[in-house]
Protein backbone atom coordinates (compact mmCIF):
# COMPACT_ATOMS: atom_id res chain seq x y z
CA UNK A 1 0.00 0.00 0.00
CA UNK A 2 1.37 3.30 -1.10
CA UNK A 3 1.49 6.18 1.48
CA UNK A 4 -0.96 8.44 -0.53
CA UNK A 5 -3.58 5.43 -0.72
CA UNK A 6 -2.69 5.18 3.31
CA UNK A 7 -3.22 8.73 3.83
CA UNK A 8 -6.75 8.57 1.51
CA UNK A 9 -7.72 5.27 3.63
CA UNK A 10 -7.05 7.41 6.73
CA UNK A 11 -9.26 10.27 5.51
CA UNK A 12 -12.08 8.07 4.49
CA UNK A 13 -12.02 6.62 7.86
CA UNK A 14 -11.83 10.11 9.43
CA UNK A 15 -14.80 11.49 7.30
CA UNK A 16 -17.28 8.20 8.69
CA UNK A 17 -16.36 8.89 11.91
CA UNK A 18 -17.20 12.35 11.86
CA UNK A 19 -19.98 11.21 10.11
CA UNK A 20 -21.32 8.75 12.68
CA UNK A 21 -20.35 11.46 15.31
CA UNK A 22 -21.41 14.68 14.03
CA UNK A 23 -23.78 15.34 16.50
CA UNK A 24 -21.53 15.08 19.72
CA UNK A 25 -19.04 17.03 18.54
CA UNK A 26 -20.62 19.70 17.63
CA UNK A 27 -22.53 19.21 21.04
CA UNK A 28 -18.67 19.19 22.31
CA UNK A 29 -17.73 22.40 20.25
CA UNK A 30 -20.49 24.81 21.22
CA UNK A 31 -20.70 23.45 24.93
CA UNK A 32 -16.47 24.21 25.67
CA UNK A 33 -17.06 27.47 23.67
CA UNK A 34 -19.88 29.09 26.03
CA UNK A 35 -18.61 26.90 28.67
CA UNK A 36 -14.99 29.10 28.57
CA UNK A 37 -16.58 31.95 28.28
CA UNK A 38 -18.63 31.43 31.70
CA UNK A 39 -15.48 30.35 32.96
CA UNK A 40 -13.33 33.44 32.68
CA UNK A 41 -14.85 35.14 35.25
CA UNK A 42 -15.10 32.07 37.71
CA UNK A 43 -11.29 32.20 37.50
CA UNK A 44 -11.02 35.68 37.56
CA UNK A 45 -13.64 35.69 41.07
CA UNK A 46 -11.19 32.65 42.02
CA UNK A 47 -7.67 34.46 41.63
CA UNK A 48 -6.54 32.97 38.53
CA UNK A 49 -5.80 36.03 36.64
CA UNK A 50 -3.64 34.99 34.07
CA UNK A 51 -5.61 32.18 32.78
CA UNK A 52 -9.16 34.21 32.85
CA UNK A 53 -7.46 37.43 30.92
CA UNK A 54 -6.36 34.94 27.88
CA UNK A 55 -9.98 33.78 27.89
CA UNK A 56 -11.39 36.98 27.72
CA UNK A 57 -8.30 37.78 24.99
CA UNK A 58 -9.18 34.60 23.14
CA UNK A 59 -12.67 35.94 22.28
CA UNK A 60 -11.92 39.44 21.88
CA UNK A 61 -12.29 39.16 17.56
CA UNK A 62 -15.80 36.98 18.03
CA UNK A 63 -17.58 40.05 20.45
CA UNK A 64 -17.74 43.32 21.31
CA UNK A 65 -17.39 42.23 25.09
CA UNK A 66 -19.15 46.16 26.42
CA UNK A 67 -19.47 45.69 30.02
CA UNK A 68 -23.23 47.62 29.62
CA UNK A 69 -24.27 44.43 27.35
CA UNK A 70 -22.48 41.84 29.24
CA UNK A 71 -23.37 39.52 31.94
CA UNK A 72 -21.38 39.83 35.50
CA UNK A 73 -20.48 36.77 37.93
CA UNK A 74 -19.36 36.89 41.18
CA UNK A 75 -20.80 40.47 41.87
CA UNK A 76 -23.80 42.14 43.65
CA UNK A 77 -26.16 42.55 40.24
CA UNK A 78 -25.68 40.29 37.12
CA UNK A 79 -25.62 42.98 34.73
CA UNK A 80 -25.36 46.68 34.90
CA UNK A 81 -26.91 49.32 32.90
CA UNK A 82 -23.90 52.16 31.65
CA UNK A 83 -25.06 54.50 34.05
CA UNK A 84 -24.19 52.22 37.02
CA UNK A 85 -21.02 50.94 35.99
CA UNK A 86 -19.78 54.77 35.29
CA UNK A 87 -20.98 55.54 38.97
CA UNK A 88 -19.18 52.60 40.07
CA UNK A 89 -15.66 54.15 38.27
CA UNK A 90 -15.56 51.23 35.78
CA UNK A 91 -13.68 51.80 32.30
CA UNK A 92 -16.64 52.32 29.78
CA UNK A 93 -14.62 53.26 26.69
CA UNK A 94 -16.20 50.47 24.43
CA UNK A 95 -12.82 49.99 22.96
CA UNK A 96 -11.50 48.71 26.51
CA UNK A 97 -13.55 45.91 26.83
CA UNK A 98 -13.51 46.14 30.94
CA UNK A 99 -13.77 42.76 32.30
CA UNK A 100 -14.92 44.29 35.53
CA UNK A 101 -13.33 44.47 39.28
CA UNK A 102 -13.72 42.41 42.83
CA UNK A 103 -16.36 45.16 43.59
CA UNK A 104 -18.95 44.52 41.08
CA UNK A 105 -18.05 41.25 39.78
CA UNK A 106 -16.23 39.76 36.54
CA UNK A 107 -18.32 40.21 32.96
CA UNK A 108 -18.75 36.65 30.78
CA UNK A 109 -16.50 36.81 27.76
CA UNK A 110 -18.73 37.17 25.46
CA UNK A 111 -22.16 39.70 25.41
CA UNK A 112 -25.44 38.81 27.03
CA UNK A 113 -27.19 37.96 23.53
CA UNK A 114 -24.35 35.87 22.48
CA UNK A 115 -24.04 34.15 25.77
CA UNK A 116 -27.63 33.16 24.66
CA UNK A 117 -27.38 32.22 21.36
CA UNK A 118 -24.28 30.00 22.19
CA UNK A 119 -25.80 28.62 24.82
CA UNK A 120 -29.25 28.11 23.08
CA UNK A 121 -27.41 26.29 20.41
CA UNK A 122 -26.00 24.25 23.00
CA UNK A 123 -28.84 22.84 24.80
CA UNK A 124 -30.67 22.35 21.66
CA UNK A 125 -28.25 20.10 20.37
CA UNK A 126 -28.36 18.25 23.33
CA UNK A 127 -32.48 18.55 23.25
CA UNK A 128 -31.85 17.17 19.90
CA UNK A 129 -29.89 14.04 20.40
CA UNK A 130 -32.05 13.28 23.44
CA UNK A 131 -35.78 13.34 20.68
CA UNK A 132 -33.85 12.74 17.45
CA UNK A 133 -36.20 10.99 16.10
CA UNK A 134 -38.85 13.52 16.32
CA UNK A 135 -37.05 16.34 16.08
CA UNK A 136 -36.34 15.14 12.56
CA UNK A 137 -39.94 14.43 11.87
CA UNK A 138 -40.70 18.09 12.92
CA UNK A 139 -37.85 19.69 10.73
CA UNK A 140 -38.82 23.77 10.27
CA UNK A 141 -38.99 24.69 6.74
CA UNK A 142 -35.87 27.69 5.33
CA UNK A 143 -38.68 30.59 5.91
CA UNK A 144 -39.78 29.07 9.66
CA UNK A 145 -35.82 29.38 10.30
CA UNK A 146 -35.43 32.92 9.39
CA UNK A 147 -38.34 33.89 11.68
CA UNK A 148 -36.19 32.77 14.62
CA UNK A 149 -33.11 34.86 13.53
CA UNK A 150 -35.81 37.84 12.64
CA UNK A 151 -36.52 39.40 15.92
CA UNK A 152 -32.39 39.57 16.89
CA UNK A 153 -31.88 41.72 13.66
CA UNK A 154 -34.67 44.05 14.47
CA UNK A 155 -33.47 44.77 17.62
CA UNK A 156 -29.88 44.62 16.83
CA UNK A 157 -30.84 46.59 14.07
CA UNK A 158 -32.44 49.29 16.14
CA UNK A 159 -29.74 49.51 19.17
CA UNK A 160 -27.21 50.18 16.33
CA UNK A 161 -29.15 53.14 15.07
CA UNK A 162 -29.26 54.52 18.12
CA UNK A 163 -33.52 54.13 18.21
CA UNK A 164 -33.18 52.66 21.60
CA UNK A 165 -31.05 50.83 24.09
CA UNK A 166 -32.34 47.26 24.45
CA UNK A 167 -32.18 45.49 27.69
CA UNK A 168 -30.33 42.45 29.20
CA UNK A 169 -33.82 40.01 28.97
CA UNK A 170 -34.56 41.18 25.13
CA UNK A 171 -30.79 40.87 24.21
CA UNK A 172 -31.47 37.09 26.06
CA UNK A 173 -34.60 36.30 24.46
CA UNK A 174 -33.88 37.36 20.89
CA UNK A 175 -30.30 35.65 21.04
CA UNK A 176 -31.15 32.58 22.10
CA UNK A 177 -34.03 32.45 19.27
CA UNK A 178 -31.28 32.92 16.84
CA UNK A 179 -29.62 30.44 18.45
CA UNK A 180 -32.64 27.85 18.25
CA UNK A 181 -34.02 28.06 14.84
CA UNK A 182 -30.55 26.82 12.70
CA UNK A 183 -30.40 23.64 15.16
CA UNK A 184 -34.30 22.87 14.57
CA UNK A 185 -33.42 23.23 10.39
CA UNK A 186 -30.02 22.52 9.79
CA UNK A 187 -29.20 19.38 12.59
CA UNK A 188 -32.45 17.05 10.71
CA UNK A 189 -30.79 18.07 7.08
CA UNK A 190 -26.96 16.92 8.53
CA UNK A 191 -28.49 13.83 9.80
CA UNK A 192 -30.69 12.74 6.75
CA UNK A 193 -27.44 13.66 4.40
CA UNK A 194 -25.43 11.72 6.61
CA UNK A 195 -28.03 8.92 7.22
CA UNK A 196 -26.20 5.79 5.11
CA UNK A 197 -23.03 6.58 7.83
CA UNK A 198 -24.94 6.33 10.58
CA UNK A 199 -26.84 2.84 10.98
CA UNK A 200 -28.04 3.80 14.77
CA UNK A 201 -30.43 6.33 13.49
CA UNK A 202 -31.54 5.86 9.69
CA UNK A 203 -33.86 8.29 7.95
CA UNK A 204 -37.36 8.43 9.12
CA UNK A 205 -40.14 6.98 6.42
CA UNK A 206 -41.29 9.45 4.12
CA UNK A 207 -44.79 9.86 4.83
Amino acid sequence: MTRGSGCARGLDRGAKWLGRHWLAVMNLFWGLYVGLAILAPVLMQVGWTGPGKVIYLLYRPACHQRPERSFFLGGPQGAYSLEELSAAGADVDPLARAIGNPSLGWKVAVCERDTALYGAVFVAGLAYGLFRNRFRRLRIPLWACLLFLLPMAVDGTLQLIGLYESTWLVRSATGALFGIGPVLYAYPLLDESLADLNPRHPSPPAH
